[in-house]
C-alpha cells in the first residue's frame, strides 16, 4: 500500500511587477506498491478565483524496480519522456537494466602475468576490490567494478617477502558498453502529450558478443496527425581497442554516419577525434532543375585536453587543442592556462588562440586574461567565507580587411556573509561596446529552502527584479512530523529507527525499555550516530540495493552488550523513510547464537 512519508518539493518564481502571477511548482513523491508514485503539480491563479490557487496535474508516474536478474528489472507507468522530440507521453516503459541512481557500468575484466602462485590484490581509487591467486603460468585475471569514464586500477603482487609490486592499469569504458554476453533493451510507448502526434514508441537494444564489442540499435515510431506513421533506425558499436582507447560509429534514420576514437591513457590527458559524414539538400537555381538537389558534407574534429601538475607550489598547467575541418569551413582553437594557488585563493592567467576560416571570412584572435578566486576569510564552511571572484579579457582580432584591439570582456563579483545563512550578492559585467550589466542579491538558507531576491540592470538600461522560492519537506504520518533539509530530496531514500535495550528478547521496542545514546550504525561505505533518545537516520540511501546495517559493538555502553542480529538487510525504495529498530541485548555468547538463528533475509 501507500507510505506514511511523503516528499514535497516546491518552487516559485516571481517579478515584482506581478507577484500574483508568479508561478508555482509543486512535486509529491512516495512510496507505493513497493515502488515511488510521482505527481507533478502546477499552481496558478485563474481570473475567476482572484487570489486562489488552482491546482493543475502537470505529470504522474509510477516506477518499480527488481534487485535480481530478469526478463524485466524496471516497469514505469504514467509520462514518460521520449526521444526524437516527441517530448512526453502517457504510456509505459519495461526494460532489464539495473536500477542505478548514479549511473554505474558493469564489470570490467582486468588480466595480466605475474609470478606463478602469487597473492594478488587489485584496488580502485585506492579500495580493494578482489583478490585472488596467479595460476600455475603466472596469468591472473578479475572482474573489477567499473564506472562509465577512466577507471584507474591498481593490482598488488606480492613476493617470497610479503613486499608488494605495483601494476597500475587505466581502463576506459564508453557510455553504454556492457559485459560480454549482456543484452539490454527498454520498450517505450504511449499517447503523445503534445498535439503532433497521436501515438509514439521506442525499442531500444544492445547486445556484447565479446569483452570489448558492444552493438545497439534504436527503433522510433510515431504516428503523426498531419503526415500519417514514421519509422526511424539508428545503430551504433562500440569498441574497446585497448585499455585506454576506445572507438565507435553510429548511422542514423537520415543517412548521417559518425565515427569517434576516444583516448586516455592518464588521468591528466584526454584526447577525442571525431568523423561525420552526411546528407542533406541545398537550392539550386540551375535552369533545367528546381527546388532542391542532395549534396554531401564531412567534417572532422579533434580535441585534447592536458593537465599535468607541475612540482614547486602545486600549479596547475592546462592545455586545449580544439580544431575542426569541412569541406566549406575550418576553426581552430588553443588555449593555456596556469592555476596559481595562493593562501587566500588562487590566480589564473590565461592565453587563447583562434582561426575561423568560413567563406570569404579568416578571422584570427589573440586572448590574454586572468581568472581569480579571493577569499580573505578563514571561515570552516564556504558559507561564511567573503569571496570576490575577478575575470578580464582583452582580444586583439585581425582579418583580411582589417584590425582591432580591446578591453572584450570584465566582470567582478563578491559575495558577503552577513548574519547566520544570509549572504548579499554584488556583481557586475561589461562585454565590448554595450552597457555594464549590474545585479544585486540576497540569498537566505533557511531549514533547507533557498530565498533569493535580485534587481538588475540589462545593458539596454532596463530595470528587473526577481523572487524566487524553493525547498523540499519530507512529511512524516506515522511519527507526525514534518521535517525539511537534505533527507526531503526527491528520488532519495532513508532509513532511521532507534537503538534499545530489548530486555524481553521480542526484538520489538516495547514501553519502559530503555534506549541507547551514542552508538554507531554502519550502512554500506558511511554510517550515522544515535542521539539521545536512541533515534539514528541514513541518508542518501541508494533506493532498490542490499543495504546491510550493522552496529559498533565498541560504542555501546557496556562491555556485555551485543546486538541481537549481526546484520540486518533491508532494501528501499524512492521516496521512502523506512523505519528498522535495532535491539541490543546483554550475554554475548546467547547473543550471538540468536543472531544466527535469526538474522533476517
Amino acid at each position: 500500500g501507500f507510505s506514511p512519508v511523503v516528499r514535497l518539493q516546491y518552487g516559485m518564481t516571481a517579478a515584482s511587477s506581478s507577484l500574483s502571477a508568479a508561478t508555482h511548482a509543486v512535486t509529491l513523491g512516495t512510496a507505493a506498491f513497493r515502488g515511488a508514485l510521482r505527481v507533478q503539480l502546477a499552481l496558478a491563479r485563474s481570473p475567476a478565483s482572484g487570489f486562489a490557487l488552482r491546482p493543475t496535474v502537470d505529470g504522474a508516474s509510477w516506477v518499480r524496480a527488481w534487485r535480481s536478474p530478469g526478463p524485466i528489472r524496471q516497469l514505469r507507468l504514467g509520462d514518460i519522456a521520449m526521444r526524437g522530440g516527441v517530448g512526453m507521453v502517457r504510456g509505459a516503459s519495461i526494460t532489464n537494466a539495473p536500477y542505478d541512481g548514479s549511473g554505474g557500468a558493469d564489470s570490467v575484466l582486468v588480466t595480466g602475468v605475474t609470478l606463478p602462485g602469487r597473492e594478488l590484490d587489485a584496488y580502485r581509487d585506492g579500495t580493494l576490490v578482489a583478490s585472488a591467486y596467479a595460476t600455475a603460468d603466472g596469468s591472473y585475471s578479475f572482474w573489477l567494478p567499473s564506472t562509465y569514464g577512466a577507471n584507474s586500477f591498481t593490482v598488488a603482487s606480492y613476493d617470497l617477502s610479503d613486499r608488494p609490486l605495483y601494476t597500475r592499469r587505466a581502463i576506459l569504458i564508453e557510455q553504454g558498453m556492457l559485459s560480454p554476453g549482456s543484452f539490454r533493451y527498454a520498450l517505450t510507448g504511449g499517447h503523445c502529450r503534445v498535439d503532433l502526434c497521436r501515438a509514439a514508441a521506442d525499442l531500444d537494444v544492445s547486445y556484447a558478443p565479446l569483452d570489448r564489442l558492444t552493438a545497439s540499435a534504436s527503433i522510433n515510431a510515431v504516428n503523426h496527425k498531419d503526415r500519417g506513421a514514421s519509422v526511424g533506425l539508428d545503430t551504433r558499436v562500440f569498441a574497446r581497442i585497448t585499455d585506454a582507447v576506445t572507438a565507435s560509429v553510429t548511422r542514423k534514420e537520415t543517412g548521417e554516419t559518425s565515427a569517434t576514437a576516444h583516448f586516455v591513457p592518464v588521468a591528466t590527458l584526454d584526447v577525442l577525434g571525431t568523423y561525420r559524414y552526411g546528407g542533406s539538400m541545398a537550392r539550386t537555381d540551375a535552369p533545367r532543375e528546381s527546388g532542391f538537389r542532395p549534396i554531401s558534407q564531412s567534417d572532422a574534429g579533434l580535441s585534447a585536453s592536458w593537465q599535468p601538475h607541475l612540482p614547486r607550489s602545486r600549479p596547475n598547467l592546462t592545455a586545449q587543442l580544439t580544431s575542426l575541418r569541412s569541406e566549406t569551413r575550418s576553426n581552430t582553437a588553443v588555449r593555456f592556462s596556469l592555476g596559481l594557488p595562493l593562501r587566500i585563493g588562487y590566480v589564473a592567467p590565461f592565453t587563447r588562440y583562434t582561426h575561423r576560416c568560413e567563406g570569404a571570412l579568416d578571422l584570427q584572435t589573440v586572448s590574454i586574461g586572468t581568472d581569480a578566486l579571493i577569499s580573505p576569510t578563514r571561515a570552516p564552511s564556504v558559507l561564511g567565507r567573503s569571496l570576490l571572484r575577478l575575470s578580464m579579457e582583452t582580444t586583439s582580432s585581425s582579418a583580411r580587411a582589417r584590425s582591432s584591439f580591446g578591453l572584450n570582456t570584465a566582470s567582478a563579483a563578491i559575495s558577503i556573509p552577513v548574519l547566520g545563512t544570509l549572504r548579499l550578492d554584488a556583481q557586475a559585467a561589461w562585454t565590448g561596446a554595450h552597457r555594464p550589466i549590474v545585479s544585486l542579491a540576497a540569498r537566505e538558507l533557511i531549514r533547507g529552502f533557498r530565498i533569493a531576491n535580485s534587481v538588475s540592470r540589462s545593458s539596454t538600461g532596463k530595470a528587473l527584479a526577481l523572487h524566487t522560492i524553493d525547498g523540499s519537506v519530507l512529511i512524516d504520518g506515522r511519527r507526525r512530523r514534518i521535517a525539511t533539509g537534505h533527507a526531503a530530496v526527491l528520488g532519495g531514500a532513508s532509513i532511521t529507527g532507534t537503538v534499545f535495550i530489548d530486555l524481553n528478547r521480542n526484538n520489538r521496542f516495547d514501553p519502559g525499555e530503555q534506549p541507547v545514546p551514542g552508538a554507531y550504525i554502519r550502512a554500506g561505505d558511511g554510517g550515522a550516530l544515535s542521539d539521545a533518545t536512541g533515534e539514528y537516520e541514513l541518508r542518501d540511501v541508494e533506493p532498490y540495493a542490499a543495504m546491510v546495517i550493522q552496529v559498533d559493538p565498541l560504542t555501546l555502553p557496556r562491555a556485555s552488550l551485543t546486538p541481537l542480529h549481526r546484520t540486518i538487510r533491508a532494501e528501499t525504495v524512492p521516496d521512502q523513510l523506512l523505519r528498522i529498530n535495532i535491539a541490543i541485548v546483554e550475554d554475548a555468547l546467547t547473543a550471538s547464537a540468536v543472531a544466527a538463528l535469526n538474522e533476517p533475509r
